[in-house]
């Protein structure tokens, strides 16, 4: 959660991650799931936007080179769903969910540039356009592996988080979350 005054949303597209967004019941759009034993369950994807670019090797041959990484932390109103006599509680634990994929993203996106930006890959292609458009699909596996990577921490430290909150139901346990949460994202 985060200290400033919250503004609510309520839209079926996804949701980016920013200082003071505060979801809401209507945020949760997709049907609940009744095999699931929490109470209700927030998407928390990750969207990478890049650059690519190209250069001409010593021998002749064309490289890709991936640059200037973004990644946006987003919340995803039709995948996210919640039982309808969930409480405040329960919202505020899935404002957790969605602020730790925030902090997730924040601690490793260095990492994450680091594994894919400056790296220099060949090109297939006959001619300057089938070599852009390959270079466009070939950097895009690249860089959507690396973001694999990012979510399968993200669903380790999700399941932490559930676990040392026992979903929300650990009040104190909750509040110390929040407040870590709020002082880790702040600025």
């Amino acid at each position: 959660m985060t200290p400033q005054a919250p503004h609510v949303v309520s839209r079926t597209d996804p949701v980016p991650w920013s200082p003071g967004l505060a979801l809401s019941w209507d945020d949760f759009q997709a049907e609940q799931n009744p095999a699931e034993l929490e109470d209700a369950y927030s998407a928390i994807r990750y969207r990478p936007r890049w650059t690519v670019g190209s250069e001409q090797s010593a021998d002749g041959s064309i490289l890709f080179e991936i640059s200037d990484l973004h990644i946006t932390t987003e919340f995803w109103p039709v995948l996210s769903w919640a039982r309808p006599d969930c409480d405040d509680g329960v919202l505020c634990h899935q404002q957790g969910h969605f602020d730790l994929g925030e902090l997730v993203m924040r601690e490793e996106v260095e990492r994450v540039r680091s594994s894919v930006c400056g790296m220099r890959f060949p090109t297939r292609g006959k001619n300057e356009d089938q070599r852009k458009q390959n270079a466009r699909e070939d950097s895009a596996l690249v860089v959507e592996s690396a973001i694999r990577k990012l979510e399968d921490m993200l669903a380790a430290r999700q399941a932490q988080y559930d676990r040392d909150t026992r979903h929300g139901a650990d009040s104190a346990a909750q509040r110390r979350f929040d407040g870590m949460l709020r002082e880790a994202l702040k600025g």
